[in-house]
């Protein structure tokens, strides 16, 4: 087991955090760019309480009328299940897996935990997204003031996707929040930090949530320490695994986190509205995966991602740092790029790992990421995405239509003369239409309108690489169904943006419009249209 002076010494990855690891002249930070300890509990208490502070009002107001008005029992009951959920504490996600289910991943993880001196057993739980995290069990009412050790979540797409040397680079990751400074051992206070902090990020998105006056400062205040988290935890999985190891753990990560953002929520929403669930859903992730076209379009979507990502960084809503400086910063540090002292139960780091109940835990993966429940004593029934048509997961042609009817019919006081009475004629003359804005420069206007979200949520700086993204994104779906509709197939299953010209050749009409747009002139493009689709 290490000493907290061991885990002080382990190394830092510097790059991404130089702008704020050194405190400027004046600065009231430490020389390691943290606060001092009254100002950091200080803000502890700050981001715990306002998330919970309009349903304490409104509580309070429930429990004076409760009092004063009679037969309003029952709205203070309603009122206080807030309060049981905070007192009885929020249970370890997924499903868990014992040593006994799967004795390969549970050794991996046990001697991870080791090397980094984690004492305390671990346990493993699977989640069917990808993703992963290191919680702590709830406290048992026998023992309410002892946990039993740390729950490590991972994500199945990830155990199914990773090599064993990935593997154990995304458990050292993650452990390291446990042996650094990002959770409640080693460092209570920063591990406090880090939580109010994800508590109060969280609360944003709610019906009743603190003013953002109040909540952007602290935000931005914390954000620097919750990157500093961060890369220590990779560094630490880097002095474990190796630099190249967390580099590929990243990369895998970015493009699963893309399929289930972009190419599952169909799959699911689509099956559902016949009380169905796919089955195989696993296996047609697999199959995006290895499909060239479609993967092009997953990292499509992680590079419009990753745009959003850098976009909310001013606001201070990013607790991460995006992932692309992160594996910069991997790529130029001085850390070991392979791993230092080789894991026992990680022989061949190349190798999947082996599960051993695979099978059983795809089934309930995709039983849960669907949220297939009965209603009604009718369970549903199973449905292979691979067994679909390709065109039932295709996006709504006629809300993509009359949705750009609705934008132009907005625009049509700023559309030249030449293009104001195409807003309301045939589809194809719409979508001219819509071309023509990306010559005379009003298409941000156009993304504003598609994307009624743009001017709220993203920062100034950030909106044009964004804004590009919605165009090309929407007017390629509506550009790739008028070549299909003149004859020209599709490329691939699982990307319907992608045809097949006359001669044989792909044709992605999401690029197509990207470069209209980097040329400020969509001539080419609507010449195409007009020829091809007569």
């Amino acid at each position: 087991m290490s000493t907290s002076s061991e885990r002080s010494a382990q190394p830092r990855v510097v790059g991404v955090e130089a702008p704020f690891a050194t405190p400027a002249a004046g600065s009231r930070r430490h020389g390691d760019g943290r606060w001092p300890a009254p100002v950091e509990w200080a803000l502890v208490a700050a981001m715990t309480i306002l998330p919970w502070l309009p349903w304490s009002v409104w509580l309070a107001a429930v429990v004076v009328v409760g009092c004063l008005v009679p037969g309003t029992h029952a709205l203070l009951i309603w009122s206080a299940y807030p309060v049981a959920a905070i007192v009885r504490g929020r249970s370890v996600p997924g499903r868990a897996v014992s040593a006994a289910e799967e004795p390969d991943l549970h050794a991996l993880v046990c001697e991870v935990a080791n090397r980094l001196g984690i004492s305390g057993p671990v346990l493993v739980h699977v989640v069917p997204t990808p993703e992963a995290m290191v919680c702590q069990p709830p406290r048992s009412w026998r023992s309410p003031h002892r946990r039993s050790g740390h729950a490590l979540v991972l994500g199945l797409p990830l155990l199914e996707r990773l090599t064993t040397g990935q593997l154990a680079a995304l458990v050292a990751h993650e452990l390291a929040h446990v042996s650094n400074d990002g959770s409640t051992f080693a460092d209570r206070r920063g591990g406090r930090l880090c939580r109010a902090r994800d508590g109060l990020v969280a609360s944003i998105g709610r019906p009743w949530r603190p003013a953002w006056s109040v909540c952007g400062p602290l935000l931005r205040a914390t954000q620097p320490w919750s990157w500093r988290v961060e890369l220590d935890a990779d560094a630490t999985a880097a002095s474990v695994a190796g630099t190249r190891a967390v580099r590929e753990v990243l990369a895998v990560w970015r493009l699963l986190d893309s399929v289930f953002g972009s190419y599952v929520p169909e799959w699911v929403d689509v099956l559902a509205k016949s009380h169905t669930y796919p089955v195989d859903l696993y296996l047609a992730v697999a199959a995006v995966l290895t499909d060239p076209i479609a993967l092009r379009r997953v990292e499509s979507v992680a590079e419009v991602e990753d745009l959003l990502a850098a976009a909310v960084v001013p606001a201070g809503l990013s607790g991460h740092p995006p992932t692309p400086a992160r594996i910069a910063t991997l790529a130029s540090s001085s850390l070991p790029a392979e791993p230092p002292s080789p894991l026992s139960t990680v022989p061949e780091p190349n190798r999947p790992l082996t599960l051993y109940n695979g099978t059983t835990l795809r089934a309930w993966a995709s039983r849960a990421r669907s949220g297939a429940k009965g209603r009604r004593r009718r369970e549903p029934a199973e449905a292979r995405v691979l067994d679909q048509p390709p065109e039932r997961f295709d996006p709504p042609l006629d809300g993509l239509r009359r949705q750009l009817a609705h934008a132009l019919r907005a625009m049509s006081a700023r559309l030249p003369a030449a293009q104001g009475g195409s807003a309301e004629s045939e589809p194809l003359a719409r979508l001219d239409t819509a071309l023509g804005t990306i010559s005379d420069g009003h298409w941000p206007e156009l993304a504003a309108r598609i994307e009624r979200s743009l001017r709220r949520r993203v920062p100034g700086p950030s909106r044009p690489a964004v804004a590009r993204a919605v165009v090309a994104g929407f007017l390629g779906q509506l550009v790739a169904a008028e070549l299909r509709a003149a004859g020209w197939p599709r490329a691939s299953r699982w990307c319907a943006t992608v045809v097949l010209d006359p001669a044989g050749e792909a044709f992605s009409a999401v690029d197509a419009v990207t470069e209209a747009l980097e040329r400020a002139d969509a001539t080419d493009l609507r010449a195409l249209l007009a020829a091809s689709c007569p």
